[in-house]
């Protein structure tokens, strides 16, 4: 992994850790939804992650 994909990585996580602070925030921390906004995030963050991987191997 060369360091351009590495920052792209970083920032791509990032902006999701952010979308899902403001969600948990916007939802009021409803105790339910924190799991399910949880558990979408880390999939969100596996599919980019899966993504990325599929993108290098076409190169």
């Amino acid at each position: 992994m060369n360091k351009n994909s590495k920052t792209q990585l970083i920032v791509i996580i990032g902006i999701l850790v952010i979308i899902n602070i403001s969600v948990l925030i916007i939802n009021g921390y409803k105790g339910e939804s924190i799991f399910k906004d949880t558990f979408i995030y880390v999939i969100d963050i596996l599919a980019t992650i899966w993504i990325i991987k599929e993108d290098r191997k076409k190169k």
